[in-house]
């Protein structure tokens, strides 16, 4: 989780400039855009801009060398729900009240005058595209990305913010063959190409998942491959955003 913040903080900076440059060719005055990107739960030890040794990140290597790198960031929660709720409130979880998904306590409560209220009074249009509510109805980022930019180019004329949250990277894991044989081409054996047991992804949430399946060394080594797919899937959709503008 600690990722999600820095890699949520590099691009939302980078994005943001490079859409506000792109903007400025059609004259001043100029409509402001403002994209807000983020993945969940990606870990920063798998992304290159990190140093990780597979070539899990291209585009956002790239975004990360012409932006900002952050190398220390702290997230208000372990887990989705409330940090996103503080990303976007720069509140605690105790003040924005986004703290469990129950119908009861998944509803932010928020504070008054918040930077997307004070946004949506200012005459910006505003969006939020997701990739999955739940683990069971995840949305793959090439259609999250395409969803969002023929948003975004609908509102040329307008000032805009958008929120964009790629979901591959939570479990359940599912990755093409040709992205297995750039990772892990030798594997061979009950995982091959996917990880998507929820009985078994329930128990793991109490217990270390190693254990609760006796993972040898080689399925370790499997399920970061179809993890790493995932971060490889989401990072060439943030391309497919960039190279729209």
């Amino acid at each position: 989780m600690r990722t999600k913040v820095v890699i949520t903080l590099v691009t939302v900076i980078v994005v943001a400039l490079a859409l506000l440059a792109v903007k400025n060719r059609l004259g001043s005055p100029r409509p402001k855009y403002v994209v807000f990107i983020c993945i969940d739960a990606v870990r920063p030890d798998h992304l290159g801009c990190y140093g990780y040794h597979r070539d899990t990140s291209p585009r956002l290597d790239g975004l990360a060398a012409r932006g900002a790198l952050f190398e220390d960031a702290v997230t208000q929660a372990p887990w989705t729900l409330p940090s996103i709720a503080t990303v976007l409130s720069s509140t605690f979880p105790s003040q924005h009240g986004a703290r469990r998904n129950t119908e009861s306590q998944a509803v932010y409560s928020g504070l008054e005058h918040n930077f997307l209220e004070t946004l949506m009074g200012a005459g910006f249009k505003t969006s939020l595209f997701t990739g999955g509510l739940t683990l069971e109805s995840k949305i793959p980022s090439p259609d999250l990305a395409l969803a969002a930019i023929n948003w975004l180019r609908a509102n040329l004329e307008h000032d805009c913010f958008a929120v964009i949250h790629h979901y591959d990277t939570h479990s359940p894991y599912i990755a093409s063959p040709s992205c297995i044989m750039k990772f892990d081409p030798d594997y061979r054996g009950r995982f091959t190409y996917k990880f998507d047991d929820q009985e078994v992804l329930k128990q793991a949430r109490v217990g270390r998942l190693d254990e609760v399946l006796n993972l040898s060394t080689d399925e370790i080594e499997h399920l970061g491959a179809l993890y790493d797919c995932q971060i490889l899937r989401a990072d060439g959709s943030i391309g497919m955003i960039v190279d729209s503008l």
